[in-house]
C-alpha cells in the first residue's frame, strides 16, 4: 500500500498522461481522489505538510488544466 506521498505521485501521473481524450468524468473523479487525499494533508510535522503541500498544488494545477481541456473538448469540440 502506498504512502500519501506515493499516491499523490501517482495521481500526478496519471493527471499528466490525461491526454486530450480526457473527459470531464474522467478528471472529476481525479479531482475526488485528490480531495480525499486532502484531508490526511492535515497531519504531521509543519515540514511534510509543506513537502506534501507541494505535490499537492502540482496535482491540483495539472487537473485543474487537464479539466479545462475537457471542458472546452465537450463544449466547442
Amino acid at each position: 500500500m502506498l504512502g500519501l506521498e506515493g499516491r499523490l505521485a501517482q495521481l500526478i501521473e496519471e493527471a499528466r498522461t490525461l491526454g486530450s481524450g480526457a473527459t470531464v468524468e474522467t478528471v472529476g473523479g481525479l479531482q475526488y481522489t485528490l480531495g480525499s487525499l486532502d484531508l490526511e494533508l492535515e497531519t504531521g510535522s509543519a515540514d511534510r505538510r509543506r513537502e506534501l503541500g507541494r505535490l499537492r498544488r502540482e496535482a491540483g494545477l495539472l487537473l485543474a488544466d487537464a479539466h479545462a481541456r475537457a471542458v472546452l473538448a465537450r463544449d466547442f469540440g
